[in-house]
């Protein structure tokens, strides 16, 4: 379990902006290909799991991942108008509540309130350096 005052956790960092990724990575870019944008940074899949109909269980598993590799995963949310939106998870509370970073909003800080409002996840990685 983790919160966002705590340093004893591992972030994967990376300070390019979307356009230099863009540029990084060329043709794998957009769409973005996950696999390739491992070995573009010097990065290791280490979880992967992506199924646009939705991950079941999606919860369970990315609390299993903060759990046993202490790492953040980035989450792919999908609605049905098959809008997508991506988080970094990056810990839990003790109610089970997943603890995310959303690039869109400083105040959204938990998974729920996707998942609340029509999101389902679809595509949960784990890099590792």
């Amino acid at each position: 379990m983790f919160n966002e005052n705590q340093s004893d956790y591992k972030i994967i960092v990376c300070s390019d902006t979307p356009a230099t990724v863009n540029s990084v990575m060329g043709n794998y870019a957009c769409p973005f290909y996950w696999n390739q944008a491992a070995s573009y940074y010097g990065y290791s899949v280490i979880f992967a799991n992506s199924n646009d109909s939705g991950i079941s269980g999606a919860d369970e598993v990315i609390i299993g991942i903060i759990a046993s590799y202490e790492l953040p995963s980035i989450v792919g949310l999908k609605n049905s108008s098959g809008n997508t939106h991506f988080v970094v998870a990056y810990g839990y509370d003790t109610a089970g509540e997943i603890i995310i970073k959303d690039p869109a909003s400083s105040s959204v800080s938990l998974l729920s309130h996707y998942l609340n409002n029509g999101y389902y996840v679809h595509r949960i990685y784990t890099y590792s350096d």
